[in-house]
């Protein structure tokens, strides 16, 4: 079940399949669909309206009525449950809540639409392209095709969006990918968007640089982790307002604490990320020794400090929506260039 002020939406899905959706809203009605559609007139649609409040069964009535042939009405209800679920995705917040085991009130008729078909036509109707800039990381994010023999996507793509994952080569950035992209930047997004979410896609694993590397070396990872800090920094502040720029600069005080070399003069910027330059200039006077894992060791403990700030503010659901809407992005903690494969900094 989703909410998002008055509106309330409830999909049912069943090994994979999305079997019913439900929407409170009077706009979302079979009959106000088909009226949009143009397959029946605003008397008959009005007609159906007032006979379901004198409690008669919708599809019955279309049925009855001659306005829907037996065959045709599967293919109305996925229609509807289609825009429904499509028009989530314009929502720029909400709630949602599982109930597993629980059906929801429907026509008991099994839609069976496959949940990579509906996300893939969600993403695809989205109005609202600004989304696609503030859901995706940044520009410098390098994002490689899931081999075909791996990839388990069964979404069949179209033309403009095989042209788009042709340009993912695993080495170009997105802002690369974008500047090749004959399609427009908008449209590349939403494109770079859906191959990821869809399972086309993957983010290039990111190492941290050698263990002698210094600071302009370290930049890439520094700006990676400011795009985490930025992500919690606008979680927090989102569901507390001002005080959360007030909570995480308390963390950051603790830090500098306990890396005065590394956070020495770091305060937060306006959106929650660190300065680049003061962390390269902290991090050539580390002394001797391993700069690299000195400055991953650091990043990784502020990162988790924010996300304890979290917890502790909001509680445990929180930080893990926090850490989900990290991973969808494809931002995680670093590894260490001689870390085994499968670690992600804590355990």
């Amino acid at each position: 079940m989703l909410r998002e002020a008055e509106r309330e939406v409830s999909v049912q899905v069943r090994d994979g399949l999305i079997t019913a959706v439900a929407s409170n809203q009077e706009e979302s009605r079979l009959s106000a669909c088909l009226y949009r559609a143009g397959q029946i007139t605003r008397e008959q649609h009005e007609a159906v309206v007032e006979r379901e409040r004198n409690g008669e069964r919708p599809i019955r009535i279309l049925i009855e009525s001659g306005s829907l042939t037996p065959k045709g009405l599967w293919e109305a209800l996925r229609r509807q449950a289609q825009g429904i679920v499509s028009e989530l995705f314009e929502w720029e917040k909400g709630k949602f809540q599982f109930k597993e085991g629980q059906e929801i009130s429907s026509s008991g008729m099994d839609l069976s639409l496959p949940i990579l078909d509906v996300v893939g036509e969600g993403i695809r109707s989205v109005r609202n392209t600004r989304l696609f800039t503030e859901r995706m990381p940044s520009d410098q994010s390098v994002f490689e095709a899931i081999p075909p023999a791996e990839c388990k996507s069964s979404l069949t793509l179209e033309p403009h969006e095989r042209y788009v994952l042709a340009l993912v080569d695993g080495e170009r950035s997105l802002a690369a990918v974008v500047q090749a992209s004959e399609i427009g930047r908008a449209e590349t997004l939403r494109v770079v968007f859906l191959l990821f979410s869809t399972g086309y896609l993957k983010m290039r694993a990111f190492q941290a640089p050698p263990a002698g590397a210094g600071g302009q070396e370290a930049l890439p990872l520094i700006r990676r982790y400011n795009e985490m800090f930025a992500f919690l920094h606008r979680y927090l502040v989102k569901e507390v307002g001002p005080i959360g720029e007030a909570i995480l600069s308390r963390y950051l005080m603790e830090q500098k604490r306990q890396r005065p070399v590394l956070l020495e003069e770091q305060r937060l910027g306006r959106d929650g990320t660190l300065d680049e330059r003061l962390l390269q200039k902290n991090l050539k006077s580390a002394g001797n020794g391993s700069h690299s894992e000195h400055l991953v060791d650091g990043l990784n403990e502020f990162l988790y400090a924010e996300l304890l700030a979290i917890r502790r503010t909001l509680g445990a659901q929180h930080e893990g929506r926090a850490v989900q809407g990290l991973r969808e992005l494809g931002l995680q903690p670093v590894l260490h260039a001689d870390a085994p494969s499968g670690r992600t900094g804590k355990e």
